[in-house]
C-alpha cells in the first residue's frame, strides 16, 4: 500500500491511497508517522479527506494507530470515498474504533468524491472553497 498526502489549504489535508507503488508515494507504513507529524506541527486544525478508490489501508493495527490520532487536539475531522467493499470494511472498523467528538451516526465514508467533500463542509462551513476538486480528483 502506498500514499500520497496533498495540503489543499492550511486546514484540509487530501490522502490518496494506491494498491500498488506509484512515482512519488510512500509506504504504508510512514502513514501514521506523517499525519502525527502534521498534526503536532499545525497551529490549526486539520480536516482529512481519504480517496480509498484506488487503495487503501489493511493493516488493522495502522487502522487501529489512525483511530487513536483522532484524539489528538488538531484532528478535526475526516471524511472517505470509495465504492469498494473493502474499504467499506475498513472504514467501519476505524469509525468503531475511534474515540471522537464528533457524532456516531456521522458517516465517514461515502461512495462519491463531491459526498464526502459535502460532509466535510458541513463540519466547517468554507472549508472545501476555493479548491480546484478537477485537478485534485484527477
Amino acid at each position: 500500500m502506498y500514499f500520497q498526502l496533498k495540503t489543499l489549504s492550511p486546514e484540509l489535508i487530501y490522502i490518496r491511497w494506491y494498491a500498488t507503488k506509484q512515482p512519488a508515494c510512500q509506504p504504508q507504513t510512514a502513514f501514521i508517522a506523517h499525519l502525527r507529524q502534521r498534526l503536532d506541527e499545525t497551529t490549526t486544525p486539520l480536516c482529512f479527506l481519504s480517496d480509498l478508490r484506488y487503495g487503501r489501508i489493511q493493516d488493522v493495527g495502522v487502522i487501529q494507530q489512525l483511530a487513536s490520532l483522532t484524539q489528538h487536539p488538531n484532528w478535526a475531522g475526516s471524511a472517505a470515498f470509495s465504492e469498494n467493499l473493502i474499504s467499506q470494511i475498513m472504514v467501519g472498523s476505524f469509525t468503531r474504533l475511534r474515540r471522537s467528538p464528533e457524532p456516531p451516526s456521522r458517516r465517514e465514508l461515502f461512495t462519491k468524491p463531491n459526498e464526502a467533500i459535502a460532509s466535510l463542509e458541513h463540519l466547517k462551513a468554507g472549508l472545501t472553497t476555493d479548491i480546484d476538486w478537477t485537478a485534485t480528483l484527477a
